[in-house]
């Protein structure tokens, strides 16, 4: 690809990340988004190659500042969570810089706060559906499960918990986990469609924002 058109692309992602944040502030707690790819910085460069962070929630002083895991697929509409699991290449994946963080949490080891999966329009310039979910609470599911799962996968069966789906392509491999599976297993999700929120708790209780990097309040319903 042509770098202007590189540039051009870029900046059409950023354009929609935007987008997505502007719908999710302020159930986030709101502040501004400082993205860590393609700003030429080495330390924004470390926190999206070797932490997963693609941009950072920034609040005002005193506000903590949250890293952010953003995936947006343009053209689709599922209600789904998707993490490169493996590449031909052999070069760690999402799930495996997840999974290296989670076990060197006390060790201070940086990870997304949140998980982010947009899907958008073709062009990129209208929301069809967000899902929010705390980064360790679902990389901990899928882990739990792991076992069972490729234990499904060699008997050519469909897990219920998550499952594994390889691009057109053939280089690489996703985990593809359903937010309803994630419901059901008493993990929140914030979802959001074309017009906002998709509220899905039980009773009138106005809704609070997550607390960043902690242990959601079970404000909604299994479905």
């Amino acid at each position: 690809m042509h770098p202007e058109a590189e540039q051009q692309l870029a900046r059409s992602e950023l354009a929609t990340k935007l987008l997505v944040w502007k719908m999710i502030a302020d159930d986030l707690g709101g502040g501004d988004l400082v993205f860590c790819q393609g700003t030429g910085s080495p330390v924004e460069r470390l926190l999206d190659e070797r932490a997963g962070i693609d941009c950072l929630q920034v609040g005002g002083a005193p506000e903590p500042i949250v890293g952010i895991a953003m995936r947006v697929q343009p053209g689709y509409e599922y209600a789904t969570f998707t993490i490169r699991f493996a590449v031909s290449s052999g070069w760690p994946t999402e799930y495996t810089k997840a999974k290296m963080a989670l076990d060197a949490r006390s060790r201070g080891a940086l990870s997304p706060g949140w998980t982010v999966q947009a899907y958008t329009t073709e062009e990129g310039q209208h929301i069809n559906r967000v899902g929010v979910v705390d980064t360790m609470q679902l990389i901990t599911y899928v882990r739990r499960h792991e076992a069972e799962v490729m234990a499904s996968e060699r008997r050519g069966q469909r897990s219920t918990f998550w499952r594994l789906q390889q691009t057109h392509k053939g280089d690489a491999r996703f985990i593809v986990v359903d937010w309803l599976a994630l419901r059901i297993h008493r993990i929140n999700v914030y979802e959001y469609d074309r017009r906002g929120r998709v509220d899905r708790r039980m009773g009138p209780e106005p809704r609070k924002p997550l607390p960043p990097g902690g242990q959601f309040p079970m404000d909604f319903g299994e479905e």
